[in-house]
């Protein structure tokens, strides 16, 4: 029978990958505990009265006695205990220097620059579950009642940034590309690049700084001039240094350059910077979104009070698929593996 212990198991389940199979039922089993307790006893008992018996025997104990005389085969234990010694500690050196670089190697893996803060991060995707007749009506519609959902995010106490975005989120393991051009100018065949919609607080929410230029504003709509902007990476691969600010790129019709933000690793931290694009969302046609809310610390009924206002704003007759999670979730998700190994090998190098 297996029994849930609380503390030790608790801790390793939840260290452990969800790749690995049956993880979630890991249990101590009672009757494999009393066993292999059984044999330990048994073991430590058997080991520990074999010596006893030896040199209790009168044989041995006279032998003993006579100091003065040594044999080969006293040379050659001693040789071979010290071997042994030596090994052992030769072993055990190993293991500590592999678990240290293990352990230095996770806490590099753990602080490279994401160009982003996932601390306090709430996310939550909203995706209409509906085939439209009229797509440019549905995404009015949608975007719309996505807005209205953001106007209510916003008020909810311990709310300090909300924002919306369409596309990929930093760190879920999901993007979107789409084809990138430069009016005038040349580039490889299936040129692309990342591409989100975003409102104006996006990078405020996740603490991505501007560079140059603007954020955007809600001036930025619909029958304003379409603008987009760009991060580093993107601005330095196609435009080589000159001033982008102005500049105009083909990606889902000409838009104007109006900032720089700075690189995201969009896929973890071991993965190199993506050129990306942002456009208003305002701008886009857009048929679900995720909210990205940063937080005050220690905040309490957020999540509850953010389903509450989704579900306000979509009837029941618009079935909507939703997906909860936090980037620090998805951040952990992606080092589960490394975490894993290091404290194995931690606790190898422990038990040794």
């Amino acid at each position: 029978m297996a029994r849930q212990w609380p503390g030790g198991v608790e801790a390793l389940r939840s260290a452990i990958p969800a790749e690995v199979p049956r993880a979630a039922t890991i249990a101590v089993d009672m009757r494999v505990l009393a066993a292999t307790g059984i044999v330990a006893i048994l073991t430590g008992i058997a080991f520990g009265i074999a010596p006893v018996a030896q040199f209790s025997r009168p044989t041995v104990a006279s032998a003993l006695n006579q100091s003065e005389r040594t044999t080969t085969a006293s040379t050659r234990a001693k040789a071979l205990r010290a071997t042994l010694v030596v090994a052992e500690v030769a072993l055990a050196v190993v293991l500590l220097v592999g678990s240290g670089l293990f352990l230095a190697s996770f806490a590099r893996l753990i602080n490279v620059d994401l160009g982003l803060d996932h601390r306090d991060v709430l996310t939550v995707q909203v995706r209409v579950l509906e085939a439209p007749v009229d797509v440019q009506q549905a995404s009015q519609r949608n975007r719309q009642m996505l807005l209205n959902v953001l106007d209510r995010v916003r008020a909810i106490p311990g709310v300090e940034v909300a924002s919306l975005l369409g596309g990929g989120l930093p760190l879920r393991g999901d993007l979107r590309t789409v084809d990138f051009g430069i009016p005038g100018r040349e580039l490889p065949k299936n040129t692309d690049i990342d591409f989100n919609q975003i409102s104006p607080d996006y990078f405020k929410a996740i603490k991505v700084p501007l560079l140059k230029g603007r954020f955007f504003t809600e001036d930025d709509g619909q029958n304003s001039q379409p603008v987009v902007i760009l991060n580093q990476a993107a601005a330095t691969r196609y435009f080589e240094g000159d001033d982008v600010i102005g500049k105009i790129v083909r990606l889902a019709g000409n838009r104007t350059v109006v900032g720089v933000v700075g690189n995201i690793r969009h896929d973890g931290p071991e993965t190199a910077w993506r050129t990306q694009a942002f456009v208003p969302l305002a701008q886009s046609r857009v048929l679900g979104a995720t909210l990205v809310v940063r937080t005050t610390r220690g905040a309490q009924g957020i999540l509850s009070a953010v389903r509450q206002a989704i579900w306000s704003e979509f009837p029941a007759a618009l079935p909507a698929h939703v997906v909860e999670g936090t980037l620090d979730n998805y951040f952990d998700a992606l080092v589960a593996e490394r975490r894993f190994n290091m404290l194995l090998s931690r606790f190898s190098a422990s038990s040794d």
